[in-house]
């Protein structure tokens, strides 16, 4: 990709959006002049098909216990630390939600059969 070809993320979202106006105009012809201006100045509106650009954060997720101090199985614990220790690029610790599901499944699965 060259670089002349990136869009800011306010280009990206006008190009989207003009899509969008073209796509629905072209899917639902009017022929009355009076009521393609009516559309035309709805479809421009703010929050009808398009919303001002921003950025979305995600939270980071909240690491955990190391996989071999998970209280889980030893074959399980095994597996997980050999593929932990496997690569560089893969965690030595689990994420929080990881380390808590199995604890919750074991819960509400005997909840479930008791």
């Amino acid at each position: 990709i060259m670089k002349d070809n990136l869009l800011s993320i306010e280009q990206a979202s006008n190009r989207l959006r003009e899509t969008l106006i073209k796509y629905i105009e072209a899917t639902y012809h009017i022929s009355d002049e009076y009521i393609i201006d009516q559309r035309n100045n709805l479809l421009n509106s703010p929050n009808v098909v398009h919303n001002s650009p921003y950025i979305e954060s995600t939270p980071r997720y909240q690491t955990a216990a190391l996989f071999k101090d998970l209280d889980i199985s030893k074959e399980s614990k095994d597996l997980f630390t050999a593929l932990s220790l496997s690569s560089e690029a893969r965690p030595k610790r689990c994420w929080l939600e990881q380390q808590n599901s199995p604890h919750s499944f074991t819960l509400t699965l005997s909840k479930t059969l008791s």
